[in-house]
């Protein structure tokens, strides 16, 4: 027999193994302000998992979703720019398409996992700023390796 009623948040965040890994939801997108989505977005679904977060499906499809929408484009401004024949010199303004596009995503996915952070944090224990070395080092390591002089590099991970 239980001597007390069960309550459960529908909303609380059920940490799996890897809950250990988690970190605040802020890393991964300093993550994609200093190094680029191919770090930023594979790590805030590895949060959305590890972290048991309810919204784990939709940060998964948010970040496929970014991939493919950035890849689309950034292969649909250049046939629109060889359609149409548009002057080069307007390159500059097309690619921002791209990166607004990259944006949404990434703060997207910050706000979807900052609540069940927060619940987290409540309920379990403090998250921290784990992965702030990481960032760190691939802010250093990736622009060293000469990943930024790619375009194909720029183009569809950054």
């Amino acid at each position: 027999m239980r001597s007390g009623a069960l309550y459960q948040i529908i909303d609380e965040p059920k940490p799996g193994v890897l809950g250990r890994l988690v970190s605040q939801p802020f890393v991964p997108l300093l993550s994609f302000m200093f190094v680029g989505a191919f770090l930023s977005w594979p790590w805030f679904v590895f949060n959305a998992f590890a972290l048991g977060s309810h919204r784990r499906w939709r940060d998964l499809a948010w970040a496929v979703a970014g991939f493919l929408g950035r890849a689309a484009l950034a292969v649909g401004l250049v046939a629109v720019f060889q359609s149409l024949q548009i002057d080069r010199r307007y390159l500059g303004l097309g690619r921002l398409v791209p990166i607004m596009w990259s944006l949404l995503v990434s703060y997207r996915l910050y706000l979807s996992q900052q609540d069940p952070a927060e619940l987290y944090e409540l309920y379990h224990a403090p998250l921290g700023s784990r992965g702030l070395l990481l960032v760190v080092a691939a802010a250093i390591a990736v622009p060293a390796l000469g990943w930024y002089s790619n375009p194909y590099f720029l183009i569809f991970l950054r």
